[in-house]
Order: structure tokens, then C-alpha cells, then sequence
């Protein structure tokens, strides 16, 4: 991940130092271009640094019961607005609160909704779901038995290539053109931290599930 990240803000401080180059240039048309490509350079190593400081899970950070209802739906409007991808709920009923930093929940929706958006570019819709679901056994990913909220995001898109699915998550591995490969890495991060698990799938579009361990119900006062 270091090399990665050398490598990364390399690649942006030698944009903004060519920018910066032709910004000193006396003719207006040129000047004009180079603060643009300097200010986008700026924009992207914000990014990445944002995505560092979310995969810094191991941090302490204020967790609280989350309704993930309210969570899900302004993380998906805040990555879907002024596009033209529209977003499709389907919501089960009493879904149970989960334990967590809203923050980085927010964040790992986010990059979901933000891949499939990518996923999109010339628009299509993003189905997302969020049910309690009740693991009887241990599955793959880390998931043990036990009391989970499960939000699926299933998009429209290619889908994910065979060659690919088993990598998706591994920081810096990227199919996208200037993709930094951080989205599904710090977000998987982020869900494991929370004691839960991210699984992907392919079809004719892709499609990841989300699993967070729900609270444990609330004990009665006894009479």
C-alpha cells in the first residue's frame, strides 16, 4: 500500500508542478488550461488522502446505534446527484439498528454507489436493498453465523470480469481509467472493522452486499 500511495501522489504532484510550469506562461489561453489541470490535480490528491484517513480504521471514532434506512439513503443522493443514474429502494420492514461510525458506514456507501455510477456513464439505475438477515452458518468472506443488516447495491453496468472478482478489493487494483483503486479497498476495510463483510457478485450487472452485525435487541425491564 505505501508503494502505492508513493506512487499515486507522485503522479498528482508532477501534474500540479507541469501545471504550475504553464501557468507561468505569458499567454492567456495556456495560463487558463494549466490552473485547471493544477485544480483538478489538487481536487484528485484530496480524494486519495480522504480515502487514507477512512482506511485507517483501527482509529477511534465515535460509534452509535445507526438507522441505516436514513444512512443509506443521503449517502446514495449525495453520490448520485447531478447525474443521470436514478436509485430504486427496496426496504424490508423493522430493519434492526447496527453499532457503528457514522462516518465510515456513510463512506462505504458511498463508494459503492459511486462505482456503480461509474459504472453508468451514460445512465441507468442502481438498486438498493436493505433487509435483516439471519446467518444459520459461517459463509465465505469472514461471516460467521449470526444476526446481520444486509444492504445489496446492484447496478446496471458490464458487470465484473471473472479474471477481476476475486481482486476488486485489494487496495490500488483498479479497472477504471484514473481510478485509484481505494473505493472497495477502504470500504471493505471499513466493514470489517465493523465485524461485518462486503461479497460481490457479476451478472448482467454487478452487485455487492454489505453485511453489518445487528444490535442485539433491547431487554425488557422486568416486571
Amino acid at each position: 500500500m505505501a508503494v502505492g500511495v508513493v506512487h499515486d501522489f507522485n503522479s498528482v504532484l508532477t501534474g500540479v508542478l507541469a501545471s504550475l510550469e504553464g501557468a507561468k506562461s505569458g499567454i492567456e489561453r495556456v495560463r487558463a488550461g494549466a490552473i485547471a489541470d493544477a485544480e483538478r490535480s489538487a481536487w484528485k490528491a484530496r480524494e486519495l488522502t480522504a480515502e487514507l484517513m477512512a482506511v485507517a480504521v483501527d482509529r477511534p471514532e465515535k460509534r452509535e446505534p445507526l438507522d441505516l434506512v436514513e444512512l443509506v439513503r443521503r449517502s446514495m443522493k449525495f453520490a448520485l446527484r447531478g447525474g443521470c443514474v436514478r436509485c430504486v429502494e427496496r426496504f424490508g420492514d423493522n430493519i434492526r439498528p447496527v453499532e457503528g461510525s457514522r462516518n465510515q458506514i456513510g463512506r462505504v456507501i458511498h463508494n459503492l454507489a459511486l462505482n456503480a455510477r461509474q459504472a453508468m456513464p451514460k445512465g441507468g439505475t442502481v438498486r438498493v436493498e436493505i433487509v435483516n438477515a439471519a446467518l444459520r452458518k459461517s459463509v465465505g468472506r469472514g461471516l460467521s453465523r449470526g444476526d446481520y443488516v444486509r444492504i445489496t447495491l446492484t447496478d446496471e453496468g458490464p458487470g465484473i470480469r471473472p479474471e477481476s472478482l476475486g481482486r476488486i478489493f485489494e487496495p490500488f487494483f483498479t479497472t477504471k481509467e484514473g481510478g485509484s483503486g481505494l473505493g472497495l479497498a477502504v470500504a471493505a476495510a471499513i466493514v470489517k472493522a465493523h465485524g461485518g463483510a462486503i461479497t460481490a457478485g457479476s451478472g448482467s450487472g454487478a452487485t455487492f452486499s454489505v453485511y453489518l452485525p445487528a444490535r442485539p435487541p433491547a431487554l425488557k425491564p422486568a416486571p
